[in-house]
């Protein structure tokens, strides 16, 4: 008979076995496949097994069990303890899969000798078939009784990222369906106090106020209007506060205020009068009245006898379209009748050509909106659309534009070459040919990519200003639109092969 279970050597809760004997351990072997071990445990005959050994195995199998049933204070739970100081847990627990395979017969073991030697005490990883994806272990926090919410209920997940050159893992807290709420409590770090609502939330070094302090706040003199800024090592509440000088603005600058209403002074810079002019003042008819009408215009009006009509046109849809779409274009147009009645509006390029003519006494404004007539698609040339008014002594126009161009690529990629395939991967901007600035972060060979009739860069700068060019290898390629826009145009493809940036992320400048 043998031990088969050492922690109560010496002691009445000893458990034995019976232990398999060959008579010569070289020549003879034996196999416990096929259930053998069971069909050949012969029934208790001869009373060779003591209630005493049976009792003895299932404590000694009970207390080697490592998850199970155990109470604190006559409060039950599960738990790995053993209740006994000098005998619980004291080794690293993982959970998760052991090995990995990559479907041929080599297996990678997840835990290794650098993971044991570390000061980690819980290791978790997916538990995926080998099968699918291992890039992502995730783990998902229930909640409530409804069932047919647990599929957006928030996790947390680790995730892998791949590269070419050495890999990084992301950690994420998800909520799809909710909020995420950050709560700290405890002593207040700026007075010592412990009031169970001082605690601070730190992301990044970066330390934002306790609760207490938001409370004294809002108690104070509320947070509408206040702003979190840097100060003594946190982030604190303050009020947005305008330099106390004697002057606004920039020589040389365009000053806007805006506001309902704007004052100077207490008065308001729009004038509003309901009550009719009793006489002609320069160009004010009798009659009229006057609604959020700038005081400027109205100065003029009252020294100027006569004035001539001017317009606006503002454009609704951006500037630089790609070439190959079939945007609609709509403008916002305003029409400014003054001191003589008004020949039709004319509208180049917008639908409808014109607008009636205007006949009044008075002096307003008219204002709609009206659509661009472009060519579609689009190609890479520019679409004017100009507005004219004109009261037959004086006329004034201006014009807006869209113009077709090739779109900007840039991004990581795990490519050594950009096709169409995965030119979709890349960042995509719609810009015009100009230096760019860019926020950059990620792993792989980086691409910037544009229309090849822009010229090469003569540089490019990193986040500090020193210069990068060399890193870059260019060539010239013919690609065509992933979405189907344009076809075989050619592109400047600079390329930095297997690189890291970030996190933090980097402002990368493209010179011309």
């Amino acid at each position: 008979m043998a031990g088969t279970y050492s922690k109560y050597d010496s002691t009445s809760y000893y458990s034995l076995s019976s232990v398999l004997v060959l008579s010569d351990s070289g020549t003879q072997s034996y196999s416990f496949g096929n259930n053998y071990v069971y069909t050949n445990l012969f029934d208790n005959e001869d009373k060779l097994i003591s209630p005493k050994m049976l009792r003895d195995s299932i404590l000694s199998i009970w207390d080697t069990t490592p998850f199970k049933e155990t109470s604190a204070s006559g409060s039950y739970y599960i738990g790995i303890d053993t209740g006994n100081p000098n005998e619980d847990l004291t080794k690293k627990i993982y959970l998760g899969k052991r090995y990995y395979s990559n479907g041929t017969y080599s297996t990678t073991e997840i835990m290794n000798n650098d993971l044991l030697s570390s000061e980690v005490d819980l290791f978790l990883f997916n538990t995926k078939k080998d099968s699918i994806t291992q890039l992502q272990t995730k783990i998902v926090i229930l909640s409530g009784t409804n069932s047919s919410i647990y599929t957006k209920s928030p996790y947390i997940s680790s995730d892998y990222v791949v590269g070419t050159t050495a890999s990084k893992l992301t950690l994420n807290l998800i909520n799809s369906s909710g909020d995420i709420s950050l709560l700290s409590r405890g002593i207040d770090p700026y007075t010592g106090l412990n009031t169970n609502s001082g605690g601070t939330v730190s992301i990044n070094n970066i330390i934002y106020p306790t609760i207490q302090q938001s409370t004294d706040e809002q108690t104070t003199d509320g947070l509408d209007g206040k702003i979190l800024t840097w100060f003594n090592g946190g982030l604190t509440w303050s009020k947005i506060e305008v330099t106390n000088t004697d002057w606004a603005g920039v020589t040389g600058s365009e000053l806007n205020l805006y506001g309902n209403p704007a004052n100077l002074n207490g008065y308001s810079l729009d004038f509003t009068d309901h009550r009719m002019v009793p006489i002609k003042i320069g160009d004010i008819e009798p009659g009229s009245t006057f609604s959020k009408n700038s005081l400027s215009d109205l100065l003029s009006r009252i020294i100027y006898e006569y004035q001539a009509p001017e317009c606006d046109l503002v454009l609704k849809t951006n500037k630089y379209l790609e070439v190959g779409t079939s945007p609609k274009i709509f403008l916002d147009y305003t029409i400014y009748k003054r001191t003589n009645d008004l020949l039709p509006t004319l509208f180049t390029n917008m639908i409808p050509s014109s607008y009636a003519p205007i006949s009044s006494p008075y002096s307003f404004k008219i204002n709609g909106e009206i659509e661009g007539a472009v060519i579609t698609p689009l190609q890479a040339t520019t679409s004017t659309f100009t507005m004219t008014v004109n009261d037959g002594l004086n006329s004034n126009s201006i014009t807006k534009s869209v113009v077709g161009v090739y779109p900007y690529f840039y991004g990581f990629s795990t490519f050594s070459s950009i096709t169409i395939a995965n030119l979709s991967s890349l960042t995509k901007k719609i810009e015009p040919k100009e230096d760019k600035s860019y926020d950059i972060t990620g792993i792989g060979n980086f691409f910037f990519i544009y229309d090849k009739d822009y010229g090469t860069l003569s540089n490019i700068y990193n986040s500090y200003g020193a210069t990068i060019s060399a890193s870059f290898s260019y060539t010239t390629k013919v690609l065509s639109s992933p979405d189907g826009y344009w076809q075989s145009k050619e592109f400047y493809v600079y390329k930095w092969e297997s690189v890291e940036i970030g996190p933090p992320s980097e402002i990368f400048q493209f010179g011309y």
